[in-house]
């Protein structure tokens, strides 16, 4: 696929925000996870924490795929 140096800039842009987004989420749910006494929990919080890790890779996989 090809884009304009305007759309990578704009598509750049956008995965950056996302990757922040979910890089403070990630942060956020760590502390609680490590903070949680309850086994059941915790293994919820530890769910949510390898799916934003996924996600974060995802988006990174393409933003490498954008800027080649």
């Amino acid at each position: 696929m090809e884009f304009t140096d305007r759309e990578i800039y704009f598509l750049n842009e956008a995965i950056a925000k996302s990757i922040r987004e979910e890089e403070r989420f990630l942060k956020g749910m760590t502390d609680i996870a490590q903070k949680e006494n309850d086994i059941g929990q915790k293994r919820n919080y530890n769910r949510s924490i390898e799916y934003c890790i996924r996600r974060t890779e995802e988006l990174e996989v393409l933003r490498d795929k954008i800027n080649e």
